[in-house]
């Protein structure tokens, strides 16, 4: 690696963006990977979330975190939000603050049943 490779920017927290007519939320997040982000529009109720979201299995893979408390608990602050539409990288995208809010609780308890899962393999070995 060399400094092509290391962000110009960084932030921690919420740092703001601001585009003239509108603002948007750069919110740091935890639990999927190192320093992930999400990307809120409050005037829109539009979060992109890249791929930090992995709802029952995308592409027939398990949901990535490094730490599944972490990773729960971000997606609650994204409930929190109550966003009208959610942008994920591997999904289209979802529109409606209902349905946005099953696709997230509908996550975390995916999440939780992984995390029992792997707890119960774990204790066999």
């Amino acid at each position: 690696m060399d400094e092509r490779t290391f962000p110009s920017i960084t932030f921690s927290g919420i740092s703001t963006l601001d585009l003239g007519d509108r603002t948007l939320e750069i919110i740091e997040i935890s639990g999927h990977t190192m320093d992930p982000c999400v990307i809120w529009d409050n005037n829109t109720g539009v979060l992109v979330t890249g791929d930090f979201v992995g709802w029952k299995g995308i592409n027939k893979t398990l949901p990535q975190y490094e730490d599944a408390g972490l990773y729960i608990s971000s997606i609650k602050k994204m409930i929190d939000l109550e966003p009208s539409y959610l942008i994920s990288r591997h999904l289209t995208i979802i529109e409606g603050k209902e349905k946005v809010k099953i696709f997230l609780e509908e996550s975390i308890s995916y999440a939780h049943r992984i995390d029992e899962l792997v707890r119960e393999g774990i204790g066999r070995k």
